[in-house]
């Protein structure tokens, strides 16, 4: 976490914030990369003195907020909080497995299916359910309709197909959320039913104030639970151009409540160079906020990458942050991985190529309708084939299932990696002294060269950019300037 300097000589901007703080108001806080957030979310919490929450991202940031943050202020995720309500009185169910055929069709309803040439076992069927409920579970609607039911895009179902087999799926999602709610179930329950159980039983959180960081990404359900705190005042600090989980239904809840919008464009984290990297990002974005960096040194590389060695390698994708740690590895270099959960994707892959190479046959419910792995490396050669996807299939399809198994579990602690590989996802709220952008970054670039690069992938850009304190290699994003 970047923090201002220690003597806490704020910048007009942050005395701005911490007057109208103590002024009673509610706040929509624009807090650009490494303007010393914490800082100010801290010092709010030490002048108010009265009982207030701190809503972390998640439990990292959570254990760091503990160690600052004055005992009159409880640091929690708001998942926490929803465990303790919820989750306790269903910890007999942690660690359930999932119920076998017969168990699936009495408990959830869950049968095969088919329509044409499309065949589909209880295991897939119960699979969308669970799909479909965890939609449900991230948005703020009260009932389980269509349109909360997913196909995953592996699955090429056409429209008449989906809309027949739709009631089935919706039918199977009710009974799963019904069992949910039960606390003496003997079916598995999910942190994000737990969290829709507590968003619907409309919870006071009785505090003074709350802190409500990376609200630029807000699960939806949350907000409303925030957005219901009416006696609370309601502190939001973010910063829309980091806006990454959109794609799964994450709003950007600096919008969504009224109150000043006040914003923080000073860093400590790096110097003008890399500032000036984050404003071309910023006003590709249309947003009208520039950065002033405040590091004395900083430099940036965009006509080719530097020769020293990298701490951090940021990836577009899971594929190729893969692909770096084995070409790291190769070399002799001890690299570890930011955010160990991004690996379980390629993880995923390596399993279905031994499954189908072995017995033709996958339990994996994403890939039931493929009986060879040439079946998987042929529909990721399809243009409807997800990018993400075809890099994992490639990956695997050249070095191996036996290798990538092997690359993840050797991989070094991050504490003793001379590098690290991470991806975008993952880096957010990161930094590192030295940042090396992969070339997959280009490779979006060059996707999306015809209709112009989506809003979306220009702030991935920008919070890639802003990681880096000292130096960055950003060659990679460089074609994207036009």
């Amino acid at each position: 976490m970047t923090q201002a300097p220690a003597q806490l000589r704020f910048t007009d901007e942050q005395q701005n914030i911490l007057d109208a703080f103590t002024a009673g108001r509610r706040l929509s806080i624009e807090a650009c990369a490494g303007s010393g957030k914490t800082t100010i979310l801290r010092t709010m919490a030490q002048r108010s003195g009265q009982p207030g929450l701190y809503l972390a991202y998640n439990r990292h940031v959570a254990a760091d907020a503990r160690a600052v943050f004055p005992t009159t202020t409880r640091v929690s995720t708001a998942n926490s909080i929803a465990y303790h309500a919820f989750g306790v009185p269903r910890r007999n169910r942690n660690g359930a497995r999932l119920p076998d055929a017969k168990a699936r069709k009495e408990a959830w309803g869950a049968i095969p299916y088919a329509d044409g040439e499309i065949r589909l076992s209880s295991w897939q069927t119960m699979h969308l359910g669970l799909r479909t409920v965890q939609s449900f579970c991230q948005s703020n609607r009260d009932t389980i309709t269509d349109q909360d039911v997913v196909f995953p895009e592996l699955m090429t179902l056409n429209a008449d197909q989906q809309v027949r087999l739709a009631p089935l799926i919706r039918s199977i999602a009710g009974q799963i959320w019904s069992s949910a709610q039960l606390e003496d179930a003997a079916t598995p329950v999910t942190h994000d039913q737990i969290m829709k159980m507590w968003a619907m039983s409309h919870p006071t959180l009785e505090q003074d104030f709350i802190l409500f960081d990376e609200a630029q990404d807000a699960n939806p359900v949350l907000a409303d639970v925030i957005a219901q705190q009416t006696d609370a005042q309601v502190i939001t600090v973010g910063d829309s151009a980091q806006q990454l989980y959109g794609w799964r239904g994450a709003v950007d809840a600096l919008d969504s409540f009224s109150g000043n919008r006040l914003p923080m464009t000073v860093s400590f984290r790096f110097g003008q160079a890399i500032a000036e990297e984050a404003n071309y990002w910023l006003s590709r974005l249309g947003d009208n906020r520039r950065i002033t960096g405040m590091r004395p040194k900083s430099s940036v590389w965009l006509d080719h990458n530097s020769h020293r060695t990298p701490n951090a390698i940021i990836c577009r994708t899971n594929a190729r942050m893969i692909e770096e740690m084995l070409n790291m590895q190769d070399r002799g270099i001890r690299v570890g991985v930011v955010g160990e959960s991004k690996t379980e994707g390629m993880m995923k892959v390596a399993r279905v190529a031994e499954d189908l190479l072995e017995r033709h046959f996958t339990s994996n419910a994403d890939f039931g309708q493929f009986s060879s792995w040439e079946q998987v490396v042929e529909y990721a050669e399809q243009p409807e084939c997800p990018m993400e996807l075809r890099g994992q299939v490639s990956i695997v399809d050249s070095y191996g299932s036996d290798r990538i198994r092997a690359a993840l579990e050797t991989a070094a602690a991050q504490e003793d990696a001379e590098v690290v590989v991470t991806t975008c996802h993952q880096a957010k709220g990161r930094e590192w002294r030295h940042v090396r952008l992969a070339s997959d970054f280009t490779e979006m670039i060059e996707a999306n060269r015809k209709e112009g690069l989506p809003q979306e992938e220009a702030m991935v850009n920008y919070v890639a950019v802003t990681r880096a304190k000292r130096h960055l290699d950003a060659m990679a994003v460089a074609d994207g300037r036009a």
